[in-house]
């Protein structure tokens, strides 16, 4: 997993629409109290901590200052193997580009009938930023900070995915691309949750964007959501 200077008090401040988006996938989750359930790229530990009210057991697992444990290398962690009900994981998975690998580490970490529910990035999350982001990084006042740039974050299509998860043993139930919108209320807000060349991305992209009536900013998002199952055993019950 990308690993960053990460502060959670400035994500606790900017990440309104990544809440708003976790409890929507939390109402697709049908709980009755007995679970045992990881979070995934756990953030501030907000989600975690309402989780912890509805399921008898819940891991979170970030960067920082909680439960450590690699996405990349869950199926590594013998004590959870076949451990879970529920997977789930909000506005993280983006930042990882080898998906296979997650979803195999996934597969292993599920009980039997357990499932995972996965929301991050889609394919055209970043439509109206990119050819921004494409421009500053190429003028002379950014071009030497990014020499060495890659791409930090990858977005897929539900179609590519859908093959991903057949593949690493899930039975996927629903997978989509959801069109979303990230809205802050004024400048500051979008310059909060960027925090990259900061002042001078945003007056390019408010050149470019309009602010709506009310004065807010609103980012057109691409949501990519997973719901898939670990299906039983031959012989199981």
């Amino acid at each position: 997993m990308l690993c960053k200077n990460w502060n959670a008090n400035d994500y606790a401040q900017h990440s309104s629409a990544q809440f708003k988006w976790a409890m929507e996938l939390i109402d697709k989750i049908i709980l009755n109290g007995d679970e045992s359930l990881l979070d995934m790229g756990c953030g501030d530990g907000k989600i975690t901590a309402f989780l912890s009210e509805k399921c008898r057991y819940v891991v979170g697992s970030d960067v920082l200052d909680f439960k450590c444990m690699d996405v990349l290398e869950l199926s590594c962690h013998e004590e959870f193997k076949g451990f879970f009900d529920v997977i789930f994981s909000n506005s993280v998975l983006h930042w990882i580009k080898d998906h296979q690998r997650v979803l195999r580490g996934m597969y292993s970490a599920l009980k039997p009938s357990g499932k995972c529910f996965l929301r991050f990035g889609g394919k055209g999350t970043l439509a109206v930023f990119q050819p921004i982001i494409d421009r500053m990084i190429k003028n002379d006042r950014w071009s030497e900070y990014f020499s060495q740039f890659t791409d930090m974050w990858w977005f897929y299509d539900s179609d590519t995915y859908i093959q991903w998860v057949k593949d690493s043993g899930l039975t996927p139930i629903s997978v989509q691309c959801v069109s979303s919108k990230m809205s802050y209320p004024d400048r500051r807000g979008l310059e909060g949750w960027m925090d990259l060349f900061v002042s001078e991305f945003v007056d390019r992209f408010l050149k470019q964007y309009l602010v709506d009536s009310d004065g807010e900013i609103g980012v057109d998002m691409v949501r990519l959501e997973v719901i898939a199952k670990k299906e039983l055993a031959s012989g199981e019950v």
